[in-house]
């Protein structure tokens, strides 16, 4: 936070330096390199900090590894929460949420993984004929969705002053609840 903020100093240093000063020679002077960091400087490298490069390199440190399947299984979990989805097909997923990306094999395979993490709970009915195959939302879900959006939304009140400032919009990955009971 100390580099951060001795950053900061400088930067204002050099901003006060663009001004044009009256003072002559005792204004030179008085704009000597800053050799003290005061608590405001110190303050804002912390929110700096904690409201933008945290949350950066989070996203980042998230992306390393990850794989197309990854991809589909966040892109699924998105569609889901999106649409406020309590059940879903095979037929949902791959159509609607995935745009027929996948076949309905590895379409499959995705939801078999996001049972195995305990997002999606399978039921199968049968009907006589083919069986029902159905997957159903773990509820938190929903509510990890809710709670990261108002989160979010605080955290940005903060950062833009209350203003309606645009920016877009990022999409974390949820933490991986225990599995649902059957």
């Amino acid at each position: 936070m100390l580099r951060l903020a001795g950053t900061l100093a400088y930067m204002a240093w050099a901003i006060s330096l663009t001004t044009p000063s009256s003072k002559g020679v005792s204004g030179i002077t008085d704009a000597l390199e800053p050799n003290t960091i005061d608590e405001q400087l110190m303050v804002s490298a912390i929110r700096l900090w904690r409201d933008y490069f945290l949350p950066h390199a989070r996203a980042v440190l998230r992306q390393i590894g990850l794989t197309q399947r990854h991809a589909n299984a966040r892109r699924v979990l998105r569609w889901i929460s999106a649409n406020g989805k309590t059940v879903v097909s095979l037929e949902d997923i791959r159509r609607d949420a995935l745009g027929q990306a996948l076949d309905a094999e590895q379409t499959r395979d995705l939801l078999d993984g996001l049972v195995k993490t305990g997002w999606l709970h399978k039921e199968i009915t049968n009907t006589g004929g083919r069986p029902r195959r159905r997957w159903h939302v773990n509820p938190k879900l929903q509510s990890i969705s809710t709670a990261e959006s108002a989160e979010s939304a605080e955290r940005h009140r903060q950062w833009c002053g209350g203003d309606p400032c645009r920016t877009s919009r990022t999409f974390r990955n949820p933490p991986v609840p225990p599995p649902m009971e059957s």
